[in-house]
């Protein structure tokens, strides 16, 4: 029988081994656990806003404040798209509850006149909101989609903005 020659001598061996050490120590580094920039609230901002979001501050309309995430204007596909997904953040500016107005208008015409929505801010100042099209919606004009948000008290009243910037109106286009 005759002797193999081995592949890799004993000192060849030594630094592939100490090779194969240092690149899996690199690979489990990188396995999606490090730090990435958390989405960040455009509404909160600890130099010019309150320093708290949510019903736990001191109610004060001047925060109450909506922001539409999605990108305007909204392009839908044409006859196969049977809703609109909008969500954004908020802020409830202390107020133990809030509630979304939407309505749905072609011009200055109203064609889905302005409901409360089931949505509501939520305690991480976020929001989503979705608006069902009808089985008549026109996918030939361009609409706008208007979102009120208001505070609501402990007794149930409803509160807007002293300069009415709770509302946010967005574009729907459809796409060819």
């Amino acid at each position: 029988m005759s002797e193999r020659t081995p592949i890799f001598s004993r000192t060849q061996v030594k630094p592939l081994a100490l090779l194969g050490l240092v690149i899996g120590g690199v690979v489990a580094l990188f396995q999606n656990c490090g730090t990435y920039e958390p989405m960040d609230d455009p509404l909160f901002s600890a130099g010019t806003q309150s320093a708290c979001i949510g019903p736990t501050c001191v109610q004060d309309l001047n925060y109450l404040n909506l922001y539409v995430g999605n990108a305007d204007p909204i392009l839908i596909t044409r006859t196969t798209e049977r809703a609109i997904d909008l969500g954004g953040y908020c802020d409830s500016a202390g107020y133990p509850d809030t509630k979304i107005y939407v309505e749905l208008r072609s011009g200055a015409t109203s064609v889905i006149p302005p409901y409360a929505s089931l949505s509501k801010c939520d305690s991480n100042g976020r929001f989503r909101v979705l608006l069902e099209l009808s089985a008549n919606y026109n996918y030939n004009l361009a609409y706008s989609i208007v979102l009120t948000f208001r505070a609501v008290d402990a007794e149930g009243n409803e509160y807007d903005h002293p300069t009415g910037v709770n509302r946010r109106e967005v574009t729907v286009l459809t796409a060819p």
